[in-house]
């Protein structure tokens, strides 16, 4: 194994599922294939493959292709990357002798026989290879390609016009190659899809806005661009046109006094305002700290100055023959209240509630006015300024203009003189216009995001509470910092890739999403000024544009490759912006959910949210950031940069989030970006998210705590518990009541005779009987005997029984009519001892089989083992019994569990710990009166339900006041939902303690279990038991942090052997446990959980499609196996369905032939095949099965 590197031990030396159970094989990362003559033909190596542009390339192919050249004796091909992050293949290149052929040469030689993206951009003459001291190929010590290694065309021509001159030198300066000749070829010199881009935007500012990069694709060479470019219209860096000349696509004046169209931007807003009347979400609040002595004439006049220069301040929206429109009033002045707190007994209290009122005070947009301002004096010489602005007026750009123009209007009043402003070529209104008159102009764009957006999913994150089925929009904020030292390392390694500090920041950001909500395929959004156009720059309204961003992040995707992706993504998004959001939404109309924001469900934006402050003469102004009620979305990254760093602004949605979760979720951003800066060709989904502190607790301390347990057998416990208390009261049957002696006894007597038939260790035997004392009685004597118990309830039908048998191979079958057949006082009555038995019994023998619902339609049977039978009855004693007998008492249990479900052994290890098991009778176990009426009539302590069947029995009175109730109540085999956790810690009260108790059968069943009322807020599944370990992992088997959902892996003491007889599906769902001890194996449950912050388990469903109904764990794939088998049925599928606080199996199937089969029909047809709990309730005939776009279901 690899010396010190667990996880790394268990990716390479995976289980074997060929072999036995518990070995191993080597992943060697080598390519090859089986020859048809049995041999073995290497390829290369699997982690040799590189990725250019998208394509997955060999590069022993181009290699061997080189070969193929006379001029070449040897030749490595390997992936280079410029001073600017360009990724380009080079070939280095040895001749046979001789000169070695030119670059161009061996281009032209590879053109013919490969395509197109597997030819190298650059040829590196070498004399030899250099070589490892191993002799291997070193490639590190391989040469950068210099300029002449570039296969440029043989025309040397240098440029000859203008056009020719400004093409070579934009693509030697992206291209980072020395001279640029007419003739040369883009993709020759290295160029590429991502390039084309900047060459793009490079030659845009001297021919104009119609350079596109797909013209570099139809005319590669300079000379083919140029003469396609025609002369260029100004020096690159120059202005590419008058900025005084008309333009031909100006937004044209509208008539002043007429009311206009709204933007698409406020068409929304205006809507939202009339579908919910009196909202504050969409209020915008800018608040100036003011220093110093005030002129508060001044202001006023500035205030007023800014409403007569801006029309957006005094537009009012109305509706006129159910359109509606902008109306522009004639300049007003600003009222500006003054709120006098120099008195108030605490003056920042009243501020922020001043501040409050506020954000909370509506605006009426038919009414207006749509600005207010208001002025609260704190002291001398310290005021604070309110402007409040409706968001359908304004945005982030024009709270920095309005702080500008606030700034020179005061002082032009505070100095008595006239302001000097620039003209404002352009009204909002003739933006509105114009945009709405664009609509065919953006028709080629929205067929682009159509395809972009496709099918794009909703992003689920993992929330603390459940989504209301309507977006609340109450929110807060949560601030935190990225020090300038960091933000410098992002930049650095945004210039690698020739990406901005937001493309960088967007990529971690998706990253963090990726991995919180475990999800490879979403959506955010971000926003774009909305004012390419120099003549809307100094405008205020409501120009933002939302755009959607959407990204994939696949397994094995580095930081650098991802933010490519992203870089790539935003670059297309900017492309297609003129598309405005309302109209993507209404174009794609996704399925309508009231609960979630359409598209995308988290926004990401670098901007400065509140503008730089304005500059007020003898005034020193500070901004303040004002209270966030409101969230727009689920999540909002806001990050503004700033001298010390950039600062970041999450406003989340308070109905889905608490306040320390989303702090969590900053602080592993800045964990994320630290790691990424340092490391960036690492996996971004191993990019640490932990600290080392947080690693040390979900690893260690929150484990289950150490226990000595005697290496030992179930048997040998409970003898021993016989020995000590012969004569108290051991189980109370229907038929019979047995103390410890007379139980021990009898099941020393049955293992006898089970030992003369045969029964030894590893021999199976099938126990089929009624809920009588016998039952206990055969359970404890097969574990005397050595043997496997494998229960049957009786009442499985026929075929099903045949396939346990014969998957089981029992030795023996022990039936009521076997047991009349026992000569019970010819037979020993002392405990079997290894001198009975035909072989040693040892605690690594296999102690009982129980099956579970299997995938494929064929059930597996979990073979669990004496030591962990041993290990969770010393768990038990401890965690369950210890605190509730602390007082000398016994508790009375009640067996109410099938014996075919692990949870029955729970009977059988309360005996071992000396308790009094009551076993429940068939007719009275699901039958919630009758149970509650034994429970009261017996007056039993403890009870084992699933959480299903307890809101039967609390209906029935189980938790009613003035009656006797347990005193331990156990919850398990299914999920727990937040109603019955509200019942369970109430519980409390009437002196019940409730525990949520969580195992699979292949972790011996309970193997995580918490007291209810220690976590009222929310269900939760607790902690490991004594010598076991819970690990909630990713994909790749790497502990995510708290809070982050992972699949969850159980590993210890209790672990079961595996599947009995199917060693591949053993090694697949029993892994090696990079945590242990070296041979240690942990169990993949298929459940997704995650930690809380006092480290308990919180379960979040299945990760695969199992359906647990009341606590039996079903697949649905068997039960559409039993199906399909029915001649009458084509198709089908099974789904779980609530119906009235129950969850039931549905069955939708497609008829084969006209003949719709009942739904009596099918349920006899599967009653033959399957045990009760998996015939669904429901039968749905359909005429098809409904199926995604990707042909799911």
């Amino acid at each position: 194994a690899v010396h010190a590197a667990a996880g790394l031990t268990a990716t390479r030396f995976p289980a074997d599922p060929f072999g036995q159970p518990g070995s191993r094989m080597y992943r060697t990362g080598d390519r090859v294939k089986w020859r048809a003559d049995g041999t073995l033909e290497y390829l290369g190596r699997a982690d040799a493959q590189v990725k250019i542009r998208g394509y997955r390339i060999e590069p022993g192919e181009i290699e061997a292709a080189l070969h193929t050249h006379p001029g070449v004796a040897e030749a490595a091909v390997g992936v280079f990357e410029d001073t600017s992050g360009t990724r380009r293949l080079v070939a280095h290149v040895v001749g046979s002798g001789g000169e070695i052929p030119a670059a161009a040469e061996l281009r032209a030689h590879l053109e013919r026989l490969l395509p197109a993206h597997m030819v190298p951009a650059a040829y590196v003459p070498m004399d030899a290879l250099p070589l490892t001291v191993n002799g291997k190929l070193d490639r590190r010590a391989l040469p950068a390609p210099g300029p002449d290694g570039y296969a440029a065309g043989t025309d040397r021509t240098p440029p000859r016009t203008p056009a020719e001159r400004l093409v070579a030198a934009a693509w030697a300066d992206v291209l980072g190659v020395g001279e640029v000749h007419a003739g040369d070829d883009f993709f020759a010199l290295g160029g590429d899809s991502i390039l084309a881009v900047r060459i793009t935007a490079r030659l845009r500012a001297a021919f104009g806005p119609g350079v596109s990069p797909r013209l570099l694709f139809t005319r590669p060479t300079v000379a083919a661009l140029a003469a396609e470019l025609g002369e260029p219209a100004a020096e690159l860096g120059e202005p590419a046109d008058d900025a005084s000349a008309p333009r031909a696509d100006a937004i044209p004046a509208t008539a002043p006094h007429t009311p206009a169209p709204l933007s698409y931007a406020q068409q929304r807003l205006w809507f939202l305002d009339r579908f919910e009347p009196g909202s504050t979400e969409y209020t915008t609040l800018s608040v100036l700290r003011l220093r110093g002595p005030l002129d508060e004439g001044a202001l006023r006049t500035a205030l007023d100055g800014l409403v007569a220069r801006h029309e957006a301040l005094r537009t009012t929206f109305t509706e006129q023959d159910g359109q509606a429109r902008q109306v522009v009033h004639p300049p007003h002045r600003v009222d500006l209240p003054v709120d006098d707190l120099t008195t108030a007994p605490d003056a920042r209290a009243a501020l922020d509630a001043l501040l409050e009122r506020g954000a909370a005070t509506p605006f009426d947009l038919a009414a207006g006015p749509l600005l207010r301002a208001r002025l609260a004096r704190l002291a001398d010489g310290e005021h604070v300024l309110v402007l409040a602005v409706h968001h359908i007026v304004t945005d982030g750009w024009s709270l920095g203009v309005l702080g500008r123009d606030l700034g020179e209007l005061y002082a032009a009043a505070h100095e008595g003189r006239r302001p000097e402003l620039p003209e404002l070529p352009v009204r909002y209104a003739d933006h509105a216009a114009w945009q709405r008159a664009r609509t065919d102009r953006v028709e080629p764009q929205l067929a682009h995001w159509r395809q972009v957006l496709n099918g794009v999913p909703p992003l689920e994150l993992p929330t603390d509470r459940p989504r209301p089925a309507v977006r609340t929009r109450d929110g807060a904020l949560v601030t935190f910092t990225l020090p300038a030292e960091l933000t410098d390392r992002l930049r650095e390694r945004g210039r690698e890739a020739d990406a901005t500090l937001y493309m960088t920041l967007l990529t971690a950001c998706t990253a963090l999403l990726s991995r919180w909500a475990d999800q490879d395929d979403f959506a955010v959004g971000t926003v774009t000024a909305g004012r390419e156009r120099p003549e809307l720059h100094d405008v205020v309204g409501m120009f933002v544009n939302t755009l959607v961003l959407r990204n994939r992040v696949r397994p094995g995707t580095s930081f650098r490759a991802l933010l490519e992706q992203v870089r790539s993504t935003v670059l297309e998004a900017f492309a297609h912006q003129d598309v405005p959001f309302e109209r993507l939404v209404d174009a794609l109309q996704p399925e309508r959910d009231t609960s979630r924001t359409p598209l995308f469900q988290v926004m990401v934006a670098l901007h400065n949210l509140g503008a730089e402050a304005p500059a007020l003469p003898d005034l020193d102004v500070e901004p303040v950031l004002p209270p966030v009620r409101h969230a727009t979305f689920d999540l909002a990254f806001d990050f503004v940069e700033g001298d010390g760093g950039v600062t970041g602004h999450l406003e989340y949605d308070t109905g889905l989030f608490d306040e320390d979760t989303v702090r969590r979720l900053a602080a592993r951003l800045r964990l994320l970006l630290q790691a990424a800066a340092q490391d960036p060709d690492r996996d971004v989904r191993a990019l640490e998210l932990m600290t080392a502190d947080e690693r040390r607790r979900v690893l260690h301390d929150w484990q289950g705590p150490r226990l000595e347990v005697p290496r030992t057998t179930f048997p040998a416990l409970f003898e021993a518990q016989a020995a000590r208390t012969p004569h108290a009261t051991a189980l109370v049957a229907r038929d019979a009541t047995l103390d410890f002696a007379a139980l021990n006894e009898r099941a020393n007597r049955l293992a006898h005779h089970l030992l003369a038939q045969g029964v030894a260790p590893e021999r199976v035997v099938a126990v089929r009987l009624p809920r009588t004392s016998d039952l206990l009685v055969a359970v404890l004597a097969v574990a005397k005997a050595g043997g496997t118990l494998l229960c049957l309830d009786p009442d499985l039908p026929a075929e099903r029984v045949a396939h346990l048998l014969a998957d089981a191979a029992p030795h023996t079958v022990l039936t009521a009519d076997a047991l009349r057949e026992v000569e019970w006082d010819r037979l020993p009555a002392h405990d079997p001892t290894d001198r009975d038995r035909r072989a040693p019994l040892h605690p690594d023998h296999a102690a009982y089989i129980v099956y579970t619902s299997g995938s494929t339609g064929r059930p597996k049977g979990v073979v669990v083992e004496h030591r962990h039978l041993v290990n969770l009855c010393h768990d038990h004693r401890e965690g369950l019994v210890a605190p509730h007998t602390a007082d000398g008492s016994r508790l009375r249990a009640a067996l109410s569990a099938s014996f075919s479900f692990d949870t029955s052994w729970e009977g059988p290890l309360l005996l071992a710990l000396g308790q009094e098991v009551h076993l429940v009778d068939e007719d009275v176990r699901l039958d919630p009166d009758a149970f509650c009426a034994q429970i009261a009539e017996r007056r039993l302590d403890l009870v084992n339900v699933t959480p299903s069947f307890l809101r039967e029995l609390t209906a029935a009175g189980l938790l009613a006041p003035g009656r006797h109730h347990p005193r331990v109540l156990l919850v398990g085999g299914e999920a727990t939902g937040p109603d019955t956790w509200r019942e369970l810690c109430a519980a409390t009260g009437l002196g019940v303690t409730a525990y949520n108790m969580y195992g699979p059968t292949e972790c011996t069943v309970d193997a995580t279990y918490g007291r209810c009322a220690d976590h009222p807020d929310r269900p939760v599944i607790g902690r490991p038991g004594r010598n076991l370990r819970a690990y909630v992992l990713d994909g790749a088997l790497r502990p995510v942090p708290p809070g982050v959902p992972g699949e969850l892996y159980l590993a210890g003491a209790q672990v079961a052997r595996g599947y009995l007889g199917r060693p591949g599906l053993t090694a697949s769902r029993f892994l090696a446990d990079p945590f242990g001890a070296p041979g240690e194996r942990m169990y993949r449950t298929g459940d997704r959980t995650r930690w809380d912050e006092q480290g308990m388990l919180e379960f979040l469903g299945r990760a695969d499609e199992q359906i647990k109904i009341r606590g039996f764990r079903i697949e649905p794939g068997e039960v559409e196996a039993a199906l399909l088998a029915h001649p009458d049925v084509s198709e089908a599928v099974v789904t779980a369905r609530e119906h009235a606080g129950r969850l039931m199996l549905v069955a939708h199937l497609v008829p084969a032939g006209d003949t719709v089969p009942t739904a009596d029909a099918l349920r006899r047809a599967l009653r033959r095949t399957l045990p009760d709990h998996m015939v669904p309730a429901a039968f749905v005939p359909l005429a098809r099965i409904p199926r995604t776009s990707s042909g799911k279901t």
